[in-house]
């Protein structure tokens, strides 16, 4: 199969092996569901009873998220790791604390990150039910929040992604705990023009994944996560471009080979997470042709995501094939035929199958991390024979070979076993997990004490490495590479294939595995010297054993002589037994008159008993046995017991024959009685059915009378319900006319009450006529004393006008009067004034 190769190291990808082997052991953990082998295998339901050894794998593997958690640690279990990088970020004004470290360094990359996050989410969203199960679901998720909480800082901005926190030259020139980190953590991101349509769309892929996790969880949360995935999944196919190009100081660690597939891979998650068919669109009639490369198997990585793209679409094609147009149906069967031939190519006994393994059955593409190739093919070929068993599709074909979903599960779990011991070595490359596993791993924080002070250059790292580990750091959950292609040859692999070149800790494998192997050869030749001695002591037994054998052969002679004879005397007695007439007399049975068959003890058959009574062999004389065996000329005491023991099951084996001889004649006597009963009933039958024709024609005479009788009555029925309609008719006319009759009366009297009222009226109508007359004379008085009146008033007014008009004439009168008065009043005081004065 062909692969997108980096030209850089890759260590992240450790992070990502651990993602896939989560999804690998959690599969695993399916209950084995009850059914029959002959139909098709079982549908996955909801887990059952959890496999110990894949259950602990899985709490491992998720444990290594935990170790590589930068920023302010929430419920932290691991006791040598606290808060770190918690100002990632800040010269931007942005919050990039989270995130996870890159392997055993501290860089954060943003394209495995992303990738990480994306296998992570597919792993919860179809075997979250088994996480769950194993009770793991929840760290699963807090990890990925972990990751997808950085990633949604990362993008600040529309067509602004942060792709890359810290400077990996100077990250590898210093050996410390990410706690003591004190550099500066600069910050490289893509944009408008400096574009990164790998990077951006591989997080695009990851949030839209996500999304899927959190919908009923935290639905807000989801919602911005998905709104992010969109804006980045526009922004990396406008502005398109490799992010190794635009940022080369990129290459040397992730270097991405193209970005067709990440284009590919997020759309087909937003087709998923949004249900937009624009996003179908993208990946089918739109792109499908330029970017697929349909018919060409790839290997799944965080550099190539081809083949998982491929099953992705399969899932639409297994399940919602006839929703699409046919045009885009066409495009999901070359996905899912892609996918197939990628699983043909994983399966060992494929006529296709990749020739890119080991010959321990591990798939092995690159030295360096070669365990991301197997583990991620293993996740692959779970989630592909889930599909098959899901829809209901019992095989693929492989070039005219044919294979079940169980096989591409035994492939995955073969990787899965090799990983966690079941390999040539016997050691486990999940650290911590079973009894031998690396105990030197290529890790900063777990190879330093945690009360360290000092920075270790890279120098002197393997010195301290070993120092620190040795006081108690083991990094648990991290996944070791195993050695080289040809295992057997028994070259051990150390950090070097991790990465970075640690001599020392290679020379310490070496010595440790030469020590192994001389204690192995000690054990096997202690093995071989006491075999050797078994074989003496055998040698011995059987020389003296030699003298008892003839003697016991010469026994057994006798035995089997006696045998034969005894086989004989059963084989006559049987063919006697098989003729009827032979039989009886055998037997002693034979036929007395008018009492009919009776046997040798002159019982007659109706007192014979089906049960066979063997209790008087329990008890048969000694003497007897013994007597009839030195017939046979047997003179060992052991042989003639087992003579004794022999003619014993001979007798036991002719009584129940002649008792079986004897309940087949009861069984033909029962027959023959219930063949009498049988003609007896077949007599009776046909007189039964004669009875049974004779009363069918009376009761077909009485049918056709009562045909004619129901016809008449029915005649009759309809008569008498005419008769009742016509009276109920006349009833009915003879209460309205009862009605208007006494409506008639009613209306008669009212017409004599409107009579007498008439008269009466009549009469006061002449009264009030004189009335009136006498009424108009006084109204005419009324009128002329009125008027009289009127003109009274008239005059009375004038005269009072006239008064008034006096009255102020005599006012003005009496004014005047009184003003002379006055006047007079003073002349006369002037007067007296002056007389006093003279």
């Amino acid at each position: 199969m062909g692969e997108k190769r980096s030209k850089g190291c890759i260590w992240w990808f450790i992070v990502l092996v651990i993602a896939a082997l989560v999804v690998t052991a959690a599969v695993l953990t399916i209950r084995r569901k009850s059914g029959h082998s002959s139909g098709p295998a079982p549908v996955p339901g909801p887990p059952g009873a959890i496999q110990k050894k894949y259950s602990d794998a899985l709490r491992l593997a998720l444990q290594f998220f935990d170790v590589q958690k930068s920023g302010k640690l929430v419920d932290n279990e691991i006791p040598w790791r606290g808060d770190s990088a918690l100002n990632d970020g800040k010269s931007q004004k942005l919050d990039l604390s989270k995130g996870m470290y890159d392997a055993g360094d501290h860089v954060k990359f943003g394209l495995p990150m992303a990738f990480t996050a994306t296998v992570l989410s597919w792993a919860i969203l179809e075997y979250g039910d088994q996480m769950d199960a194993a009770s793991h679901l929840d760290s699963a998720q807090d990890s990925l929040k972990w990751i997808t909480d950085y990633l949604i800082n990362a993008h600040y901005s529309e067509n602004v992604l942060v792709v890359q926190v810290g400077d990996p030259e100077a990250d590898h020139k210093c050996w410390e705990r990410p706690e003591a980190m004190t550099e500066d953590r600069p910050l490289i991101q893509v944009n408008t023009t400096s574009a990164g349509t790998d990077v951006a769309a591989e997080t695009a892929a990851a949030l839209a994944a996500a999304s899927l996790v959190f919908k009923d969880i935290d639905s807000k949360y989801s919602s911005s996560m998905l709104k992010h995935a969109q804006q980045l999944f526009k922004f990396a196919d406008t502005y398109r471009g490799s992010y190794s190009v635009s940022i080369p100081e990129v290459q040397t660690y992730y270097n991405s080979t193209g970005y067709t597939d990440e284009l590919l891979w997020a759309s087909s998650w937003l087709y998923h997470a949004t249900g937009d068919q624009s996003y179908l669109d993208y990946v089918t009639v739109k792109n499908g042709n330029g970017f697929a490369q349909w018919g060409k198997p790839t290997w799944f990585s965080w550099d190539n995501k081809l083949a998982g793209t491929q099953v992705l679409l399969s899932r639409l094609n297994f399940f919602e094939l006839k929703k699409g147009s046919n045009s885009e149906n066409v495009i999901l069967e070359k996905y899912r035929k892609t996918a197939e031939a990628v699983m043909c190519g994983l399966l060992p006994d494929s006529p296709t199958a990749t020739s890119s393994r080991t010959d321990s059955g591990l798939i092995w593409v690159s030295q360096w991390n070669s365990l991301q190739h197997p583990v991620a093919a293993a996740f692959l070929a779970v989630l592909y024979s889930d599909y098959m068993l899901s829809s209901r599709t019992p095989k693929i074909s492989c070039s005219g070979d044919t294979f079940t979903p169980a096989d591409l599960r035994d492939f995955a779990k073969s990787q899965a076993d090799y990983v966690l011991g079941d390999n040539p070595m016997k050691m486990s490359y999940l650290v911590g997990y079973g009894d031998k596993y690396p105990e030197y791993v290529h890790h900063r924080g777990a190879s330093i004490p945690a009360n360290a002070k000092t920075v270790v250059s890279r120098e002197e790292k393997g010195t301290r490495k070993r120092r620190g580990q040795k006081k108690g750091k083991p990094h648990r959950s991290a996944l070791f590479n195993p050695p080289f292609h040809h295992l057997p040859k028994g070259k051990i692999m150390g950090d070097a294939l991790e990465g970075e070149g640690d001599f020392s800790s290679l020379k310490s494998h070496a010595s440790q595995s030469s020590i192994i192997w001389k204690q192995e050869i000690e054990r096997r030749q202690s093995q071989v010297d006491s075999l050797q001695e078994k074989l003496m002591e055998l040698k011995a037994s059987v020389h003296c054993s030699e003298e008892s054998e003839k003697k016991e052969l010469g026994i057994l002679w006798r035995r089997v002589n006696t045998s034969a004879t005894f086989l004989t005397y059963l084989k006559s007695k049987a063919r006697m037994m098989a003729v009827p007439h032979l039989a009886h007399t055998s037997c002693g049975i034979r036929h007395q008159e008018g009492v009919g068959l009776i046997d040798k003890n002159g019982k007659p058959l109706s007192d014979w008993s089906k049960d066979i009574d063997l209790s008087s062999f329990e008890n048969i004389d000694g003497e007897t046995l013994l007597g009839i065996s030195d017939k046979f000329g047997s003179s060992d005491e052991h042989d003639e017991a087992y003579i004794s023991e022999t003619l014993k099951s001979v007798l036991l084996v002719i009584t129940v024959m002649e008792a079986l001889v004897k309940r087949v004649i009861m069984a033909e006597a029962e027959a023959a009685m219930e063949k009498a009963k049988v003609s007896l009933g077949q007599e009776e039958i046909q007189k039964k059915s004669l009875q049974i024709e004779t009363m069918s024609a009376k009761v077909e005479e009485m049918e056709k009378f009562a045909l004619g009788t129901n016809t008449i009555l029915h005649e009759m029925r309809q008569k008498v319900e005419d008769m009742v309609l016509e009276t109920s008719r006349q009833r009915q006319r003879a209460a309205e006319n009862e009605q208007e009759l006494c409506r008639v009366k009613q209306d008669f009297e009212l017409l004599k009450t409107y009579v007498s009222s008439l008269i009466s009226v009549r009469e006061t109508l002449n009264s009030s006529e004189q009335q009136f007359q006498t009424m108009e004379r006084l109204f005419e008085r009324l009128v002329a004393k009125t008027t009289r009146l009127e003109e009274e008033k008239m005059q009375k007014e004038a005269e009072v006008q006239k008064l008034m008009a006096e009255n102020v004439r005599l006012s003005a009168l009496l004014d005047k009067k009184e003003a002379q008065l006055l006047a007079m009043n003073e002349q006369c005081k002037l007067m007296a004034l002056n007389s006093d004065n003279i």
